[in-house]
C-alpha cells in the first residue's frame, strides 16, 4: 500500500463491530472480534476500499 486511507474510516471501520456487538446489541464479549474487526479493516484498506475518489470535492477543514 503506497498511500495511507483516510485515517477516520479506518478507524470506524474497525470499531464499529466492537460498538455495535457490546452496545447497541449488548452481546458478550468476543476475545476473537477486536482482531476480527481489525484483520477486516485492514484488507479493506489494502484494497483501497477508504481510498478517497479523485473527483470528490476538496474538504475546508
Amino acid at each position: 500500500m503506497t498511500a495511507h486511507p483516510p485515517i477516520m474510516a479506518s478507524l470506524i471501520a474497525a470499531t464499529a463491530p466492537l460498538y455495535h456487538h457490546l452496545v447497541l446489541l449488548r452481546t458478550p464479549p468476543d476475545p476473537h472480534l477486536p482482531g476480527h474487526a481489525a484483520r477486516t479493516a485492514a484488507l479493506a484498506a489494502s484494497a483501497g476500499a477508504f481510498a478517497e475518489s479523485p473527483s470528490a470535492p476538496a474538504s475546508d477543514t
